[in-house]
């Protein structure tokens, strides 16, 4: 989104300073992290999905799946975090509440579910990004 200087009748757009690390670096890095850990600690299942040939080699084994869908979340934590400071970024706005709560949520829910995991790390992401609205007075 491109940013124009309002018309001498318009309100600017609220906007606010940027942190040295906005929620967006934040979850980006959430998701190399994620990546990196999948790489580290699953380094067979992930060599005999690429040596299958990538087509049709997922299913039926059971480790190999696991893998890729932990490859494809890593991913989508990566381009939320690029949406996310995008909207920072760019937009000079503060993400939406809900992003924190959604955070909140995903947390609770992935971690409770499997407790020795990373699913805590977006808790305390979710609870920035509510506090920092807070404290915005938006």
């Amino acid at each position: 989104m491109v940013y124009r200087a309002p018309m001498p009748d318009e309100t600017p757009p609220p906007t606010f300073t940027l942190p040295r690390v906005t929620s967006g670096a934040w979850m980006m890095a959430t998701g190399v992290l994620h990546t990196l850990v999948l790489v580290v600690l699953a380094t067979s299942p992930l060599r005999d999905l690429l040596a299958a040939g990538w087509v049709g080699a997922v299913e039926p084994h059971p480790m190999r799946m696991a893998v890729f869908w932990s490859l494809c979340f890593g991913l989508v934590l990566v381009l939320y975090g690029v949406a996310l400071r995008e909207t920072e970024h760019l937009d000079r706005r503060l993400p939406s509440p809900v992003h924190g709560w959604l955070m909140i949520g995903l947390s609770v829910l992935g971690g409770t579910a499997i407790p020795a995991s990373g699913f805590w790390l977006a808790l305390p992401q979710g609870v920035w990004i509510l506090r920092r609205h807070a404290a915005s007075g938006r």
